[in-house]
């Protein structure tokens, strides 16, 4: 796993996912789903550091549909971020490209003091996944949306 190799030993890796995974060294597994109003509270109350998304919609073959799903599923993420970062955290999610990524950019942008958009050069070269990158957020007391 990229996370637990990047952090090395020392820190604390959660995933979450509705569905039964592999075990991974070093990674606690935590069943659930992104949105569940009580998946905070199972979290714990200590601040992270790093929230890394790498959800995926279910693919319907219609583009529109699914950069929608795929935009719906970045906001959630960040919604369950936003209580669990510490500030100057880091968010990392994947998301496919569209016409609603402006739009999402500029909900999250002034949530971070630097905020990027990228293609790993290990993505597919045609593949529409691309990453946001918020770094050093900012606690703030009502969402930017």
């Amino acid at each position: 796993m990229v996370a637990r190799t990047a952090l090395g030993r020392t820190g604390w890796i959660i995933a979450v996912d509705p569905r039964p995974i592999e075990p991974i060294d070093g990674v606690e597994v935590l069943r659930g789903r992104v949105g569940d109003p009580r998946l905070v509270e199972r979290l714990g109350p200590d601040p992270v550091d790093v929230v890394l998304s790498d959800m995926s919609p279910s693919i319907s073959g219609a583009y529109a549909t699914d950069h929608a799903r795929s935009v719906a599923l970045v906001r959630a993420a960040f919604d369950l971020a936003r209580p669990l970062l510490r500030d100057g955290g880091v968010f990392v999610a994947k998301v496919f490209a569209g016409d609603l990524l402006e739009e999402l950019e500029a909900e999250l942008r002034p949530n971070f003091r630097r905020f990027v958009r990228t293609k790993p050069p290990a993505s597919r070269e045609h593949s529409s996944e691309m990453y946001l990158v918020g770094l050093g957020f900012v606690r703030r007391s009502e969402p930017a949306r």
